[in-house]
């Protein structure tokens, strides 16, 4: 997170207005996909069953810089 300039709390924020969630191409995983500040941002969660939790794998801005 930290590399891609997002902080805990700003990634809490993102996981609360999420617009989509869909199936990630590694089965088990999702994508949520939300805007921020006119940006399209994907997070790819994995839900961990056994401790009850969804870890975030990763995200990233879909917008080409």
């Amino acid at each position: 997170m930290a590399e891609r300039g997002v902080s805990e709390l700003r990634l809490r924020w993102m996981l609360e207005h999420v617009r989509r969630v869909s199936a990630d191409s590694v089965p088990g995983r999702f994508v949520a996909e939300v805007a921020i500040l006119r940006a399209v941002w994907e997070i790819v969660l994995e839900p961990d069953h056994e401790r009850e939790v969804v870890v975030v794998v990763t995200l990233y801005n879909t917008e080409p810089r």
